[in-house]
C-alpha cells in the first residue's frame, strides 16, 4: 500500500511538472506575439489618423474661401500637397469668385476640379 501511494504521488508531482511547462511555454509565446489589443491599439491610432479624410462630406459643404486643408483633403484626389497649394493660391489672389479658377493651381486638373466642386462653393 505504501508503494501504491508513491506512485501516485510521483504521478501527480509529474502532472503538476508538465501543467508547469504548458503555462510557462504558453506565457513565454504570448510574450512574443503582440497581444489582441496591441493590435487594436495599433489599428485605433492609424484609423485616427484618417479618421478626419475618411469621413463623408456632404455636397456644397466647404466653402473654397473660408477653409483649411483638414477639410480639402476630405475629396477625393486631393492630397496634403494640392490641398497646402490650393490654401496658397486662395490667400495670394484674397479670394476667388469662381471655382474655375482653381485650375490655376498646379496640380489640379479637370478630374480633381470636378471632384472640388462637387463639395465646395465660393460665398458671396
Amino acid at each position: 500500500m505504501r508503494n501504491y501511494f508513491s506512485v501516485i504521488k510521483k504521478n501527480i508531482i509529474f502532472i503538476v511538472f508538465i501543467i508547469l511547462i504548458i503555462v510557462s511555454f504558453n506565457y513565454l509565446t504570448d510574450k512574443k506575439k503582440p497581444k489582441k489589443d496591441d493590435k487594436i491599439h495599433e489599428k485605433t491610432k492609424k484609423s485616427l489618423k484618417t479618421l478626419d479624410k475618411n469621413k463623408k462630406l456632404e455636397y456644397n459643404s466647404i466653402d473654397i474661401n473660408n477653409t483649411n486643408t483638414n477639410q480639402l483633403v476630405k475629396i477625393n484626389g486631393i492630397g496634403e500637397k494640392k490641398a497646402g497649394k490650393i490654401m496658397l493660391y486662395v490667400k495670394n489672389r484674397g479670394r476667388i469668385y469662381k471655382i474655375d479658377e482653381l485650375k490655376n493651381v498646379d496640380g489640379i486638373g479637370v478630374k480633381t476640379l470636378k471632384e472640388i466642386k462637387k463639395y465646395c462653393y465660393v460665398k458671396f
